[in-house]
Order: structure tokens, then sequence, then C-alpha cells
């Protein structure tokens, strides 16, 4: 048998597509989700994410933590500020 991790994926679970769709609206507008995933990004970069502020372009950063998580995070959001 074989087992695959994903790191860097949350899945939704839910009965129905429809409320999987609602469950992540949900937890997407919710306050506190940015502060969530900013501690998550946090903790695989070891990059203090919270230093910076939430409504301006991320400065350049560098890490000994996971570099590929950092680069595939920052160019996810490329142009973008944390909040977005």
């Amino acid at each position: 048998s074989h087992c695959k991790v994903f790191y860097l994926i949350s899945p939704i679970v839910a009965d129905t597509h429809d409320e999987a769709v609602a469950k992540r609206d949900r937890w997407f507008n919710d306050p506190q989700y940015v502060e969530y995933m900013l501690a998550e990004i946090s903790s695989i970069t070891e990059i203090d994410f919270k230093q910076f502020d939430l409504d301006e372009p991320v400065p350049e950063v560098w890490t000994n933590g996971e570099r590929g998580s950092l680069e595939a995070f920052l160019s996810g959001g490329k142009d973008k500020t944390l909040r977005e």
C-alpha cells in the first residue's frame, strides 16, 4: 500500500460539493483566516510574516526554512498584499 502526503493542501470535506463550497467561503471570509494562513506559512518558512503590514506588498525575504514553499507562496500572491 502507498500513502501520499500533501503538505500544503487543506482539504475541505463535506457531504456535497455545494456544502464544501459554502464551508470554504465561510472559512475564507473569517477574519482569523489571514492570521491562520500567516501562522502556517511562517511555521514552514521560518519567517514571521506578522512583522509585515498586511496591507503593504511583501518585502523581499530570505529563509533557511522551506524555500520552495516560500517561493510558491510569494509567486501565488505576486503584486498582492498579505491580506489579499
